[in-house]
């Protein structure tokens, strides 16, 4: 599957992760898939198992806001 990752309506590049429903129990943390978009945003995920997936991208603003 490929997705697009997009902010205020522009790509980004970005960690984007994945996982599906029952990979691992133990660990909330643990993505079965560690990947990243690219500069277009774009970002192609395949399926290792049938069933409910979770994709997850995130994005931090480092830009310095003080006036």
């Amino acid at each position: 599957a490929t997705f697009k990752v997009l902010y205020k309506g522009q790509p980004v590049k970005t960690s984007v992760n994945a996982t599906y429903d029952g990979y691992n129990t133990k660990d909330e943390e643990a993505y079965l898939i560690k990947t990243e978009s690219g500069d277009d945003g774009t970002v192609t995920i395949t399926p290792a198992a049938s069933g409910t997936w979770m994709v997850q991208a995130s994005l931090s603003d480092t830009r310095d806001t003080a006036a």
